[in-house]
């Protein structure tokens, strides 16, 4: 390789970094405390997540994969948690990013009430650059992050979520 050209490949590569143009670092994902501006969000029943639905109650999201063992375990603990506060200010929501059809399946298949998406590469790379999952976060009702959760949790470790629950603008289940 001739060395002119390459000197001036970084010589442009400086350049555009010194401007901010090459290559600007991600945006880091949220930390506790910090407020959670989530996108429209396709469900798999067929409704649309609006942003606006997310005021006034708690949520816990649950990013998972379909070939997570543990993913399973922790989601059937999420399902009991939110059965057991429907209607009392807290929801959950399931994120994927695996095929719609198969999460339908997967859902089905477990028993698994709570609301999915199969779209949750934006909400992921908002809450977490973290890729192990299960992984879960809860967003209050005034959209502030309160816990990164990473890992497989307890039961009572689910069921304690429900202190986030946030009664006074309680909605339907979702």
């Amino acid at each position: 390789m001739n060395a002119v050209p390459a000197r001036r490949r970084l010589g442009l590569l400086l350049a555009l970094a010194a401007t901010g143009l090459a290559g600007a670092a991600p945006a880091r994902a949220l930390q506790r405390g910090d407020r959670l501006v989530p996108p429209p969000l396709p469900l798999l029943d067929g409704r649309l997540l609006r942003p606006q639905d997310w005021a006034g109650q708690a949520w816990v999201l649950s990013f998972f994969t379909l070939d997570c063992p543990y993913c399973q375990r922790h989601n059937a603990r999420l399902d009991t948690l939110s059965r057991r506060m429907a209607g009392q200010g807290l929801q959950v929501l399931g994120v994927t990013q695996d095929q719609p059809e198969a999460v339908r399946e997967h859902l089905q298949r477990h028993g698994l009430g709570f609301a999915a998406t199969a779209q949750g590469a934006t909400l992921r790379a908002l809450v977490t650059a973290r890729r192990i999952v299960p992984f879960t976060a809860v967003i209050d009702g005034q959209g502030v992050v309160r816990e990164l959760i990473p890992g497989e949790m307890s039961d009572d470790d689910v069921q304690g979520l429900a202190h986030w629950a946030q009664p006074s603008g309680a909605s339907g289940p979702l």
